[in-house]
């Protein structure tokens, strides 16, 4: 009798499973744990699936994070060169300036000598004292204004350099908070993979309490 009730217990598991399965003959012991072991490849490639499209988007994200670290050493690039060209520039328009100031003292000092020798000596002697003044006078205005457009130089570099600064901190903030955000978004992209997870083997778990 107990032999009799264990092989009508395993004939309707039997049926049950093949049931579950899906088939027209009755299923031997063997093939039904072929079948379940298929089911259970399956659920193993949809998550390899995942996982592929999860580091396709990954890669994606690492190339437009290069392209857009790409653009900003561009700009940088541009900037500086502009900033070098002004330099540039108003360092030749000081030059220019300071040739044309010692022009004009040569020029001045060429009269002065002509006046000279057409006066009598005592006229020169005092010309000259005049002369040494005048240069002296002279020495004086450009060392201030040398002085004065250095400064002014120091002060357009400085200004250039915390502009620069300025931009850079930006820069790196607006990187931290999207740095931010894309770790956001990986932590919310795992939690539901884990809750997805979670309610499959929930629901594989129901289904083998039932056979």
């Amino acid at each position: 009798m107990i032999g009799d009730e264990s092989m009508l217990m395993w004939h309707l598991v039997e049926v049950a499973l093949h049931c579950v399965v899906g088939g027209t003959e009755a299923t031997t012991g063997h093939q039904m744990h072929t079948q379940l072991n298929c089911g259970g490849d399956k659920g193993e490639e949809d998550e390899e699936e995942e996982d592929k499209e999860e580091v396709g988007q990954e890669e994606e994200e690492e190339e437009e994070e290069e392209e857009e670290k790409k653009k900003k050493k561009k700009k940088k690039k541009k900037k500086k060169k502009k900033r070098r060209r002004r330099r540039r520039r108003r360092r030749e328009e000081e030059e220019e300036e300071e040739e044309e100031e010692e022009e004009e003292d040569e020029e001045e000092e060429e009269e002065e000598e002509e006046e000279k020798e057409d006066k009598k000596k005592k006229k020169k002697k005092k010309k000259k004292k005049k002369k040494k003044k005048r240069k002296k006078k002279k020495k004086k205005k450009k060392k201030k204004k040398r002085r004065r457009r250095r400064r002014r130089r120091e002060e357009e570099d400085e200004e250039d350099e915390e502009e620069e600064e300025e931009e850079e901190e930006e820069e790196e903030k607006e990187d931290k908070k999207k740095k931010k955000k894309k770790k956001k978004k990986k932590k919310k992209k795992k939690r539901k993979k884990k809750k997805m997870k979670k309610k499959k083997k929930k629901k594989k778990k129901k289904k083998k309490k039932k056979i």
